[in-house]
């Protein structure tokens, strides 16, 4: 099922859309981006963002999630994959509810799939994002989109004095639906699990913990700890660097600052690149990774070729 909790017509860009900056409570933001004027959710807009302005909001919720605590403010990531075939910028975007996370963790994290100009809708029936506005020199305020002043001969951008508007702080966000496609199965840990180490080729190998009667065509499904797991996604992310995106898939993970126990925080993410441009695939090119009862995660756990590694095994990870 498809990533993103955003109703389908929003990543349909037939709609009458306009240009115009948008922002929330006129302290986050602007930015520049297209909305469907008519399409609102309680009457906030539903805006769609270019990648690069993707990229800037997505670096100030994260700067702001530092400052406040990442309970407080939902970050967007931008996770980068090279070029396509084209030699445009291939990413997934990312948007992470940390106050969900836990409690709620199916509905923490959402793939925001691109529509069909490439525009990301960010927030969209979710965040109160609204028409940014600008103030000619007369004194009248109007929408960004509105060029030409109603009450004078000056335009917005003939002003004799531009207002510098600042970025800060979002608002509350809401819930969303459950967003990973992941086999249920891989989340439950109620078998008894023994302690391996287990490597694919040349990847690994890593410390685990595998049920060896449980195996997918013979090999193993092997759950790891969140530092392993950080290790497998740096070697992944250096194998895509180096071969190409397209023939590795890669592992992320995303920290969160730590939760109210003070135990680590973070989403992993699971990223099928030569999905990623597939209409009908792209959905499912990006996995979230929820943990298990005991805090493990499975990677590659039905797909990958996992096998147990000899107890002399050397260069263990």
């Amino acid at each position: 099922m498809p990533d993103t909790n955003e109703p389908q017509r929003l990543a349909d860009a037939k709609a009458c859309m306009i240009e115009t900056r948008v922002w929330i409570d006129d302290t986050f933001g602007p930015f520049d981006a297209k909305v469907d004027p008519t399409n609102r959710w309680n009457g906030w807009l539903s805006p769609f963002f270019t990648l690069d302005t993707v990229r800037e909001l997505s670096a100030r919720t994260q700067e702001m999630a530092d400052e406040f605590g990442h309970d407080a403010i939902d970050t967007v990531h931008a996770i980068d994959g090279g070029a396509d075939r084209e030699g445009e910028p291939r990413a997934v975007v990312v948007h992470i509810r940390w106050s969900h996370l836990g409690s709620e963790s199916e509905s923490s994290t959402s793939i925001i799939q691109p529509n069909d100009e490439g525009l990301y809708g960010i927030g969209c029936w979710e965040w109160t994002w609204h028409f940014a506005r600008w103030q000619c020199a007369c004194g009248l305020v109007m929408y960004w989109h509105v060029t030409d002043c109603r009450n004078c001969d000056l335009t917005r951008d003939t002003q004799p004095d531009k207002t510098d508007t600042a970025h800060k702080a979002p608002t509350a966000k809401k819930p969303t639906v459950p967003d990973t496609d992941q086999p249920q199965l891989l989340a439950d840990a109620e078998d008894p699990l023994i302690d391996a180490w287990v490597h694919i080729d040349t990847l690994g190998p890593y410390e685990a913990k595998i049920d060896r009667t449980k195996r997918w065509k013979g090999l193993v499904r092997p759950r790891f700890a969140l530092d392993t797991v950080r290790k497998i996604a740096a070697r992944t992310q250096e194998q895509a660097d180096k071969n190409n995106y397209e023939s590795v898939e890669t592992i992320h993970v995303i920290d969160g600052g730590t939760d109210r126990e003070g135990n680590p925080r973070a989403v992993v993410l699971h990223v099928r690149w030569v999905y990623v441009e597939d209409e009908e695939e792209a959905q499912y090119a990006t996995l979230v990774m929820q943990p298990d009862d005991e805090g493990l995660y499975s990677i590659g756990g039905e797909e990958w070729n996992w096998y147990e590694a000899a107890p002399d095994t050397d260069n263990r990870t």
